[in-house]
């Protein structure tokens, strides 16, 4: 038997082992990165220096196991205790991190206002808090490298599998991590990760015998020159690898939805590359000792294949017929096409890089620990740059085309042999074809086209502005009538955020409104997530209000608040009253030393990736303590994202916090929760109604379906005992266990029976009188009128399902022209009649500007004789619809409503001889008698 094979069981046991490293690592950077989020902020800034702050930590144990391996006498000894340290460090920070937070927010609150600062010191405390764990990770890979060396002659070989194989483990750490934490919780998936790295550190010291023990060797002394290039070479990769992982999954959000299992399936797909490439090259290098040569060339073929899998990722997209991916196949395909080529290229480079570094130096650990060293330095430092120079500088595109282009300097730094051949001589040339052939304008001529399809382009929506900013790319859209504009939507990472529609409008001024008039006398507010500006327009429009703090994530976000607002004094953000801030919202809520009798938010929905602890009791006992005595807290539940179990979750949360918690419909399944500091003391009816009194204010809620304050009390769904009773046997959410918000697939079944339920209205006008709560906090006068509102707030609901839903309702006369009827005779209302007719105040607008540059037709029409009806200008709507009906081949709708609007206003005769001489299709006998009914005789058939 060959020296070589009586090593194999051990060369694989170490491999072995080194997987299990791996994939408790991952684990415990996973649980890492999610705590030191909630510690330090979510912000781009906090994310980037928390982990610079790792890549530091690692780098540096990669220096020191260098710099004294002439004392490591037995490496696998070694390699047990560095595990062991991973193993403990690890679950101490984890349980450290919590406490550690509420320590240093003094600090911090010191520091409001400059931001530098405060990211110096986010640096400084997030390297000494993982600078333990870190760096004993650091270590890991030169002393396994050293112990296989002393066994077996390939250190090429030796690194590649090792590599490999740590890489792999890191993939199953990836997927296990967040499976863990979604069903178990955040501390039992710390035990899974413990438990791994102590199983490694076990395997090695039970099962492996330590190598003879030699002295270490000494690195020869080198040529400067080409150990250098090999240094610079290993930065570079790292660097491009690390920037174009930032640059790939920024891109690829654009079609994929952003939830934490995506971003793993993401990252696994990357890793697994990088993995495979390292155990290939080992495997080569152990066959062909000199294939490290071809590093120059795969750098090269690394560059071209960025720039090449860009080009094809549009037709592989098309071709997979997911606009949007949410399942894991889509998402594992679409990553795949983009990165897996070039992650399996960096992998094979890293490992060649090594095999030359250690040719020049003679010594495996020093070889492994300085090309390690710079390589996680460069790792570290292209993280940064691609989030903060590349991206929103030079954009994807442009990112890719530098990033190509390193992989070209990194191709030179490796050629030690010149071009010898044509051969060689051909991936340089296949780069440059590359960058000369780059496809710039794919972005904004292709890519953001089929995001914005989804939303109604071409056809009813054109893009007006994009930015690729520090955390999304932004899409802003604004939904026209034939180039009019309606509304606006903001659209960030392929994902619509926000919009400014009528029915969302309706919802996001509501968490303004309906405080104002609770309270009666807010001064100062807090608004969280700023999306379009809706609810900062109610702000600024409410003239009590003093000052007004705007937190949003996203400084790209606030900047582009001009879109919808281009109109001089519109723009919410330039109200002198208003402050803004670019920071993470929990963050902010830590370190501000101000309390607001009002703070609203509106996150983005739970499950989307680093959304959830926006959503859990300890970020609702945040808000809690920043509110002033008697502050009032609403908040957006988004039932159409959450099954059933999943929304009593997050009220169970809201409700261990704000003891007076309360559920209030907004629009449709776009749901409030409203809770307050030592509760809501009852106002005036005066003061409650404060808001019609403003004539610019009551003309937006006359829009937005509110035109009489008593129907602000309508909108009630359920009260604190109610609240307690559905939530008595759920788990509250909470940043332990994020999985109580459950997977992103959601049982529609299951929710539409039960919203429905929770949503009937003569149950919650039941609730309503029978409520102590109403009683404490609603005046007589508005509750005794409200009582008559809820069964019109039955209506608004069913018009607001037909508005949401895809599926367009059939038309049936006697009942849509016998609701109307109901509604023009028996209320006073006007805009729930047009929305009847499904035409509201912005349509109508629009409409109108429309009207001054040309004659209207068709649906205008009809749409301006729909608000004529609402309006009880009988005599103009059937001017209107007559109008419409004399053009050819009306829609049979307009038949009926002409027929209909001519009776209201008079035109008895007229109706009766049109109803005779409609055509045959728009004849209905149902509608004719009802028609007859109205008039007190029969009409006359066709």
């Amino acid at each position: 038997m060959s020296e070589t094979s009586s090593y194999q069981p051990y060369r694989l046991m170490l491999r072995a082992v080194f997987f299990v490293s791996g994939a408790g690592a991952l684990v415990f950077e996973t649980i890492w990165f999610r705590q030191a989020g909630l510690t330090f902020g979510n912000s781009a800034e906090a994310s980037s220096v928390v982990l610079s702050a790792f890549m530091a930590g690692l780098a540096l144990g990669n220096y020191l196991v260098g710099r004294f391996s002439n004392g490591i006498r037995r490496p696998l000894r070694f390699f047990a205790a560095a595990e062991g340290c991973v193993a403990v460090a690890g679950v101490l920070l984890v349980l450290i991190l919590p406490a550690f937070s509420s320590l240093i927010t003094p600090l911090f609150t010191d520091l409001v206002g400059h931001p530098f600062m405060v990211n110096v010191v986010r640096l400084f405390l997030g390297f000494l808090l993982l600078l333990v764990p870190s760096t004993a990770m650091g270590v890991t890979l030169p002393i396994l490298v050293r112990a296989l060396t002393r066994s077996e002659q390939s250190f090429g070989s030796a690194l590649g599998g090792l590599y490999g194989w740590n890489t792999l483990g890191a993939v199953a750490g990836a997927l296990c991590g967040e499976i863990a934490i979604t069903s178990w919780g955040l501390y039992e998936a710390t035990g899974l990760a413990f438990l791994l790295d102590l199983s490694a550190a076990s395997a090695v010291l039970l099962l492996l015998k330590e190598p003879t023990d030699e002295p270490a060797q000494e690195g020869r002394p080198a040529k400067r020159s080409p150990v250098a290039a090999l240094l610079v070479a290993a930065f570079l990769s790292g660097a491009c690898l690390l920037a174009l992982e930032v640059i790939w999954f920024r891109f690829l959000h654009l079609f994929v939805q952003s939830t934490s299992l995506a971003f793993s399936l993401m990252l696994a797909v990357v890793l697994a590359g990088i993995g495979m490439g390292g155990a290939l090259g080992g495997m080569w290098i152990a066959r062909r000792p000199n294939a490290d040569d071809l590093g120059s060339a795969l750098a090269f073929l690394s560059g071209a294949a960025c720039i090449g899998l860009y080009g094809v990722f549009g037709p592989i997209h098309d071709a997979l017929g997911q606009p949007f991916a949410v399942e894991a196949g889509p998402v594992l395909a679409l990553t795949a096409t983009l990165a897996l080529p070039v992650a399996i290229l960096s992998g094979l480079l890293f490992t060649f890089i090594g095999s030359q570094m250690n040719r020049r130096l003679d010594s495996p650990i020093h070889a492994t620990s300085r090309m390690a060293f710079w390589n996680t330095l460069g790792a570290g430092t292209g993280a940064l740059v691609g989030g903060y120079v590349l991206l929103p500088h030079t954009g994807v595109e442009g990112g890719l085309w530098l990033m190509a282009l390193t992989y070209g300097i990194i191709g030179f730094l490796l050629n030690a042999r010149g071009w010898r051949s044509l051969s060689t001589a051909g991936p340089p040339v296949a780069l440059l074809a590359a960058l000369a052939a780059f496809p710039f304008d794919s972005l904004s001529e292709r890519h953001y086209p089929v995001v914005a399809q989804r939303f109604g382009y071409p056809r009813t929506a054109r893009i007006v502005e994009t930015r690729e900013g520090l955390t999304e790319t932004i899409l802003y859209l604004e939904n026209h009538l034939a180039g009019v504009p309606v509304s606006y939507q903001l659209v960030t990472n392929g994902f619509s955020m926000a919009s400014s529609s009528v029915f969302n409008r309706r919802y996001m001024k509501l968490y303004t409104y309906l405080p104002l008039a609770l309270h009666g006398d807010i001064r100062s507010a807090l608004l969280i997530s700023y999306g379009v500006g809706s609810t900062a327009r109610s702000l600024v429009d409410s003239d009590g209000i003093e000052r007004i703090d705007i937190v949003d994530i996203s400084r790209d976000v606030l900047d582009l608040s001009r879109v919808p607002y281009s109109e001089a004094g519109r723009n919410p953000v330039d109200d002198s009253r208003v402050t803004t801030f670019a920071e993470d919202g929990r963050q902010f809520l830590k370190v501000t030393p101000a309390r607001y009798d009002l703070i609203t938010s509106e996150p983005p929905p739970p499950k989307h990736a680093g959304v959830v602890n926006l959503y859990t009791r300890e970020y609702f006992e945040l808000i809690h303590d920043r509110l002033t005595e008697g502050g009032i807290c609403s908040y957006w539940l988004p039932v159409h994202t959450l099954d059933p179990s999943q929304s009593l979750a997050i009220t169970r949360a809201f409700l261990d916090v704000f003891e007076d918690a309360s559920m209030w419909t907004g629009s449709g399944t776009n749901w409030m929760l409203i809770g307050s500091r030592g509760g809501i003391r009852r106002t005036s009816a005066d003061r409650f109604v404060a808001q019609w009194r403003d004539s610019a204010v009551r003309q937006e809620l006359s829009a937005l379906g509110l035109e009489r304050p008593a129907q602000l009390g309508a909108l009630f769904m359920s009260d604190p005992a109610h609240l307690r009773t559905m939530t008595r046997d759920v788990a509250p959410l909470v940043d332990a266990y994020p999985g109580r918000l459950g997977a992103f697939r959601i049982d529609r079944r299951s929710q539409e029976t039960a919203y429905s339920d929770w949503m009937d209205v003569a149950r919650a006008e039941e609730r309503f009188r029978q409520s102590d709560y109403v009683r404490s906090v609603l005046p007589p006068e508005i509750r005794g009128a409200a009582e008559g509102y809820f069964r019109l707030q039955g209506v608004v609901n069913d018009l607001l399902a037909q508005q949401a839903s895809p599926v367009t309702r059939s038309w049936n006369p006697t009942e849509q022209v016998g609701g109307l009827h109901e509604l023009l005779v028996r209320t006073t209302l006007t805009t729930l009649p047009k929305w009847h007719l499904r035409v509201w105040e912005d349509l109508l607008a629009a409409i109108r500007t429309l009207s001054s540059r040309q004659s209207l037709t068709g649906h205008y029409r009809t749409s301006l004789a729909a608000a004529a009806l609402a309006e009880r200008n009988y005599k103009r709507a059937s001017v209107l619809y007559k109008e419409a009906l004399d053009e050819d081949a009306p829609p049979v709708p307009v038949v009926h409503l002409t027929l209909y609007a001519l009776i209201r206003a008079g035109e008895i005769d007229e109706a009766m001889e049109r109803a005779g001489n409609v055509r045959v299709e728009a004849y209905d006998p149902t509608y004719w008698r009802w028609l007859g009914g109205l008039v007190g005789r029969q009409v006359p058939a066709p």
